[in-house]
């Protein structure tokens, strides 16, 4: 679109339109007019649904289907940055299921009035974009990296990316050009992983200050695929790139301002403040716990540093899960896993080398979504842990016999396999 303004220049932006996700298109040499596409290697871009579009005149149209993400621009005067990212977040998500967000609807709820061409609009505030999401019947966590500057803003935000929901992550620098502050929205989709990437184990092998008592899976993304509707689509931003290294309000360069994850809105526990709670139950277990005979592998884990990956599941998705594992899983061990609350998060908890060679795990601690704050605090939103050779089934259960003894796949939420290394 391309709006002419009254002072006579132009404003031209992209209004909406869907991306295919990052991908490459290959030919069969025993069939060269037959394309077939392949993700790029290690993009994990959890935000794509899809589109039907229809093209040509009504009597000769042909519709068909695009997988990818939702992109859009402001205009400057009736939507901004946040329109755009709340729109790019919403309407991209394969699990929110939202009828298509527009700006309208944005302001409606709002109830903002923008004047076009006469008053430009100066953006949304945190307050603000919660309001919207709420509106539209979502849950959302938020996190204030200038206060809570102990907290990595892409810890904080991958346990429910990696769960397949929207985030919108603010940014803030200081453009000397102009002699100001610069603050932006965008919207995060993905990330990329490297399991070769040699900071996570170097900063625990070598030492490093503040000391961390596990290594979180975010620790080898190396970017975040977003969207910026300045920028462009399903561009990465390095990870290291927004780290507040010095107090924020004195740092100049771009960092972390805020975040907002966009949830089910029966989800009262954010997965950041699950997994802290949830390796601490996995330390006492692997340590206090003394298996005959023993288990390589449970021994191996008090020896290692401690991985941990949080993500969002249902019932129905553990169980399946579980089922496809464990073989000999009992039938009030069964019982037990029907009765699960209807969303969990779950703590998967690895070591280094077989969380980056294998993609594998070697344990769960699962933690009831919708508990309150109190009950998280007293332990009561603890549901099970398990570890090789031995499960415990609530928290005043005594320990039982698990029958998965060895290392099992880590929860993928696609169908398809990934192409990683």
């Amino acid at each position: 679109v391309t709006m002419e303004l009254p002072d006579s220049s132009f404003n031209t932006y992209l209004l909406e339109g869907v991306v295919r996700s990052p991908s490459i298109v290959f030919f069969k040499k025993e069939d060269k007019d037959t394309p077939f596409i392949e993700p790029v290697t290690n993009y994990y871009v959890h935000n794509t649904r899809k589109f039907t579009t229809t093209i040509g005149k009504e009597e000769l149209s042909k519709h068909f289907f695009i997988k990818g993400s939702f992109f859009c621009q402001q205009n400057g005067f009736t939507s901004s940055c946040a329109h755009a990212a709340l729109r790019m977040a919403i309407n991209s998500s394969p699990l929110l299921g939202a009828p298509k967000l527009t700006n309208k609807r944005i302001n409606d709820i709002l109830k903002e009035k923008l004047d076009i061409g006469l008053k430009e609009q100066s953006g949304l505030s945190l307050e603000q974009i919660q309001k919207v999401v709420k509106e539209l019947g979502y849950g959302f966590h938020s996190a204030n990296f200038l206060e809570n500057t102990q907290v990595e803003y892409d810890h904080f935000i991958y346990p429910s990316l990696e769960s397949c929901f929207p985030q919108i992550l603010g940014i803030q620098g200081w453009n000397p050009k102009t002699g100001q502050h610069t603050a932006h929205v965008v919207t995060v989709l993905g990330h990329t992983i490297n399991s070769d990437r040699w900071t996570p184990e170097a900063r625990c092998g070598y030492g490093n200050y503040p000391i961390q008592p596990y290594i979180s899976s975010a620790s080898w993304c190396d970017h975040l695929i977003i969207n910026d509707d300045n920028y462009g689509m399903y561009v990465t931003l390095p990870c290291e790139m927004l780290r507040n290294f010095i107090v924020p309000t004195k740092n100049p360069n771009l960092h972390a301002t805020m975040a907002v994850s966009i949830l089910p809105k029966e989800i009262t526990l954010h997965g950041y403040e699950v997994e802290q709670r949830a390796m601490v139950v996995a330390d006492k277990l692997i340590h206090k716990v003394e298996l005959d005979p023993p288990n390589v592998w449970h021994d191996r884990m008090k020896n290692k540093d401690l991985v941990s990956r949080t993500l969002l599941q249902t019932k129905e998705q553990y169980l399946k899960f579980i089922q496809q594992n464990n073989n000999g899983t009992t039938d009030k061990q069964m019982e037990y896993f029907k009765d699960l609350p209807r969303f969990i998060w779950v703590t998967e908890v690895s070591i280094p080398n077989i969380y980056g060679g294998n993609k594998h795990k070697l344990g769960d601690v699962v933690t009831q979504a919708n508990a309150t704050k109190d009950q998280h605090k007293e332990g009561k939103s603890f549901v099970l842990a398990w570890f090789p050779g031995f499960i415990k089934l609530g928290i005043t259960s005594q320990l039982d016999i698990w029958s998965i003894d060895t290392h099992i796949p880590l929860i993928r939420n696609t169908t398809h396999s990934f192409l990683e290394w």
